[in-house]
């Protein structure tokens, strides 16, 4: 997977595909005003719109960028990709969610660099327009708005890095019954 730093660099390179300028596998989505907060971007079932939580781990909060026609991404979860739904950014006027996936211009995302690790997304249906995904603090739904420098339209894309599992750690069998301790474990 790619560092924060190579994403941050790749974020500078025109000829980068959408696809490229995110790490590779799985990220959480956090905005600049929430990340201190430590909530991330889930995308839930498909009824009822994505929004921040708090960072759980859980299988909705890990995001995977999957290559679209046109130079433009589709957003995917862990929890919903194999079912084939991506982040559908809508047209404004309500939340954004996780839709089947299709060709259609508002499921196809751009990132772009907005400078010091951020990058504002938006969709081929709405980017015209000048609409980017907004994340809230948890009590309203993600949605598109208007762009302007409001930090919950700050994205950075944080690899997941899951922990090796912890080796057991075992207690020797203690064998000597003869100690008269009066506790004797046996192989």
């Amino acid at each position: 997977t790619l560092g924060l730093a190579a994403v941050a660099l790749s974020l500078g390179f025109a000829g980068a595909t959408q696809a490229q300028q995110l790490p590779q596998g799985y990220f959480y989505l956090t905005t600049n005003w929430m990340e201190g907060r430590g909530m991330t971007l889930e995308g839930n079932d498909g009824r009822g719109g994505a929004f921040m939580t708090a960072k759980t781990n859980a299988s909705g909060q890990l995001w995977k960028a999957v290559q679209a026609p046109d130079g433009y991404i589709y957003l995917t979860t862990m929890f919903k990709e194999r079912q084939g739904l991506v982040l559908e950014g809508g047209d404004g006027n309500g939340s954004s969610i996780l839709a089947p996936k299709g060709y259609y211009s508002g499921q196809m995302w751009k990132v772009v660099p907005a400078g010091n690790g951020y990058f504002y997304l938006t969709t081929a249906f709405k980017e015209r327009q000048g609409l980017v995904l907004e994340g809230w603090d948890g009590t309203r739904p993600a949605h598109m708005a208007r762009k302007g420098n409001f930090t919950g339209q700050l994205w950075k894309a944080v690899p997941h890095n899951p922990q090796p599992a912890a080796r057991p750690q075992y207690r020797p069998v203690r064998t000597d019954c003869s100690a008269g301790f009066g506790i004797c474990n046996r192989r």
